[in-house]
């Protein structure tokens, strides 16, 4: 018994001997890789960095400043103007089922129709129509479609296409306003950084 103690003992002191210098073998690449992943992301971090300290703090100088946000908020709601008025005044089409008719036993008839169209070319539209008729029966299903109708309008003195034209050059003008604010506001808002 006293002759397998001490090489219990031996063992036991042996596998924790063992362990221990295994934990400090991958505590030292761990932290080793951490180190050196900072000074990754230090350098990292230092060769990107070309905007100086001061132009750091008046850029949160800047974003804190109401008048600059308000001004901003101006701009962007300006360009969103902008992008209605275009769709609004733009091109357009409309797809419609037409009429449909059935008697639930033995036919279906539909006349779908497409409408292209813009106000700014003299509100002019673009309509085609086209019949379809479905025949059921117990033995057979028959279709036909029918002859297309197609139809073209335009106003020959049309005060649409002016006045889409006109909204549109209104809302630009409205963006190109809040840029030059938004400008104005940067500037007055660095001056007062600066006192």
């Amino acid at each position: 018994m006293h002759f397998f103690l001490p090489r219990i003992i031996k063992y036991i002191f042996h596998v924790k001997l063992k362990r221990l210098s295994l934990n400090l073998f991958f505590t030292f690449l761990m932290l080793s890789s951490a180190v050196a992943q900072a000074a990754a992301d230090t350098s990292v971090s230092l060769a990107d960095s070309t905007v100086s300290p001061f132009e750091s703090l008046f850029e949160k100088y800047q974003d804190n400043n109401t008048d600059y946000q308000k001004s901003l908020y101006e701009l962007e709601s300006a360009k969103l103007s902008l992008e209605k008025t275009k769709v609004q005044n733009g091109f357009y089409m409309k797809l419609s089922s037409g009429d449909i008719t059935t008697d639930f036993s033995s036919a279906l008839s539909v006349s779908p129709e497409i409408t292209v169209g813009s106000t700014e070319l003299n509100n002019t539209k673009v309509s085609v129509e086209v019949p379809y008729t479905a025949r059921f029966s117990e033995s057979e299903v028959s279709s036909s479609i029918g002859d297309a109708e197609v139809l073209v309008s335009t106003d020959v003195f049309s005060s649409t296409g002016k006045s889409s034209k006109l909204a549109i050059e209104k809302a630009e003008r409205n963006v190109e306003e809040a840029e030059r604010d938004l400008m104005e506001t940067r500037i007055s808002v660095h001056m007062e950084f600066l006192n």
